[in-house]
This record gives C-alpha cells, sequence and structure tokens, in this order.
C-alpha cells in the first residue's frame, strides 16, 4: 500500500535505471528480481510502492507553487516549509468572466471588477507538506512557477 499512489507503467519505465539503483540498494540484483517477480508477487509489488512512494515524495518536496482554474474562480498555492497560503480570485457566478479563457490580471471594465473578491488565506498542513500537496494535485492543482501567486500578492 502505497502512501500517495503507485507509479505508473509509464513512469516506471522512465525511472528505469533509478529502480535499478533502488533494488541495488535493497540488496536484490536483476537475477533476484526476475525470480521474485514470478515467485513472490506480493514482495515485488511492494517493492514497486515503497519505490513509487520515494519517488512522489521527493518530488513533492520540491513543489513551491500550486494553482488551480475554473470559470469561476482561481486559486494558487505557496506551499511553505509548514505552511500553505492560499490567494483566491473569484467571479460572481452571474459574471461574464471566465478565468480559463482570459488573463485574470488583465483590465477589467468596472463592470466586471466588481464582480470580482480576492481573498488569502495561511493553514498548517494537515499531515505534511507532501500529503497535503499530493492532495491538492489530486483534486486537480497543477504545478505553478508562481508568478501569478505573486502577483496577485502585490495587489493585496
Amino acid at each position: 500500500m502505497t502512501l500517495y499512489r503507485r507509479l505508473t507503467l509509464d513512469e516506471l519505465q522512465h525511472l528505469e535505471q533509478e529502480f535499478i539503483h533502488f533494488l541495488i540498494v535493497q540488496g536484490i540484483d536483476a537475477t533476484d528480481w526476475v525470480k521474485m517477480k514470478e515467485e513472490r508477487m506480493a514482495e515485488a509489488d511492494q517493492l514497486i510502492d515503497i519505490f513509487s512512494d520515494i519517488v512522489l515524495e521527493s518530488s513533492l518536496k520540491k513543489i513551491s507553487f500550486l494553482e488551480i482554474r475554473t470559470p469561476k474562480y482561481i486559486h494558487t498555492y505557496q506551499c511553505l516549509s509548514n505552511t500553505l497560503v492560499l490567494i483566491a480570485l473569484e467571479a460572481d457566478p452571474s459574471s461574464e468572466i471566465d478565468f480559463t479563457l482570459v488573463d485574470p490580471l488583465q483590465e477589467h471594465s468596472s463592470k466586471n471588477r466588481s464582480a470580482l473578491s480576492v481573498f488569502t488565506s495561511t493553514r498548517p498542513y494537515s499531515v505534511s507538506k507532501e500529503y497535503d500537496v499530493f492532495k491538492l494535485t489530486e483534486m486537480g492543482c497543477l504545478i505553478s512557477d508562481g508568478l501569478l501567486f505573486k502577483q496577485l500578492s502585490l495587489l493585496l
């Protein structure tokens, strides 16, 4: 059972050399691995799960910004070491604004500007940074360069 998720076959293929190194560190050579897959598949699956968690945790630690956009809102997150910071930009549901079609920082008519709300929130991670970041990506957040977060921060 993984903490995050099992890597896909395609992801594992791209990480073949890293997986081979992982197996060597575990004391398993190529012959042992073939034999394990044939005779002890549950143990082989467990090693793939452990490797998946190691790779994903390493990647999740490096994420600093996330973002999710829908037609009526943008949530952008800064993932600090102990805290998750949210800046949200939301449009009134009856407005004509669609954040999937326009740059959220472009000049809006005064009519549209009044239909926008901005709010921020800060909270500690519920379990760990890596786990909370993983859950946000599972909900649709994408890794971001942080530019929008920084631009919105300056406007607050």
